[in-house]
Order: C-alpha cells, then structure tokens, then sequence
C-alpha cells in the first residue's frame, strides 16, 4: 500500500514540474526555464509532457542565443511524427541552422516546414527559404520567394526586409530598372 502512494506520487510532481517550465518560459525566464528542463528531462524523460518540455528547453535557448544547443533539440522534434509543435521546431531549426550559415541544412528544415500543415508559418518559411536562395548567390530562385511573401503579407514582420532583398535580387540579376521601382517602394 505505501508503495502505490509513492508511485502515485511520481506523475503528480511531474505535472508540476512540468506547469513550472510552462510558467517560467511564460514569463521570459528563459535561464530558469533551461535548468528546469534539462532537470526534468533527466528525471521524466518518459512522460507524455517531455517532447513539450524539450521544445520549451529549445526555445529559450533560442531566446538566450544559444543557438548551437537548441539546434539537437529542434532537429529532434521536427522529425518526431505526431509533435504538436514539429513545424514551429523545424522553423526554429531553420533559423538556426541559416544564422550558422549551413544552408543545406536549413533549406531542408524550411521545406518540411512548407509540407506539414501550418499555413501560418507559410510566410517565414518562404521568407527564410529566400535568405538561404540568396546566401547561395541564387537570386532567380530568392526573387519569386520575395514576391511571394510581399504579395501575402506586406505589412507584416517580413515585408519591409523582403522589399529591400527583392530590390537587392533585381540588382543581383542585371534587372537595374526593376530594382528602382523596388527600391522605390521602400
């Protein structure tokens, strides 16, 4: 009987733990949320909550510019089936692996991006898709990329960039008339 108490006991601190990491990563603790994680990981690595918990661990690395480390994790859960966040972990992962400057690698996590289904990450993925294009030097395949995400959201986090890589691409291609008019709209 005192055993069934104790193992009863288990998941309960688990759940809480686990609300903890929430809370801390809520709250932009994002040193907090790291050592919570990596505790928890260690201590639950079998509980329902651990792929969200290695996501929360993920992203405040991310938030702490810590990018090297949070790239093992992202690259695990965006090959997980059946994560709820596999294409927000993949973005990431795609963010990460660009700012490391291995294209290759950050192509291929944009691109699962594109084919899971989350329209609303359609934007950045294409958005940083067309940085990766024109890292290579490949303007003709970074220029339709621009057009896309300008004609989707103009106003929104990437289209005063897009504008002025698309002006940049139009350059890049001997387009110099085409690249006024972008750069005009600037």
């Amino acid at each position: 009987f005192l055993l069934t108490g104790v193992a009863a006991a288990a998941p309960d601190d688990a759940d809480h733990r686990a609300s903890l990491v929430d809370g801390l990563y809520e709250r932009g603790m994002y040193d907090m949320v790291v050592a919570e994680s990596e505790d928890f990981l260690a201590e639950y690595a079998g509980h329902p909550r651990s792929e969200v918990i290695r996501y929360r661990l993920a992203s405040a690395l991310f938030e702490l510019d810590r990018k090297d480390e949070a790239i093992e994790h992202f690259e695990f859960l965006g090959e997980r089936p059946g994560f709820s966040y596999r294409a927000e972990a993949s973005l990431r992962l795609g963010q990460c692996e660009l700012e490391a400057g291995r294209l290759n690698r950050a192509y291929k996590a944009l691109e699962r991006v594109l084919e899971l289904d989350a329209d609303y990450l359609e934007v950045p993925a294409t958005f940083l898709m067309a940085e990766v294009d024109f890292q290579r030097g490949r303007f003709e395949e970074a220029e339709p990329r621009y057009r896309s995400v300008l004609k989707s959201d103009p106003e929104g986090d990437f289209g005063l960039d897009a504008a002025s890589s698309l002006a940049w691409c139009a350059y890049r291609l001997g387009k110099y008339d085409k690249a006024v008019e972008y750069a005009n709209t600037i």
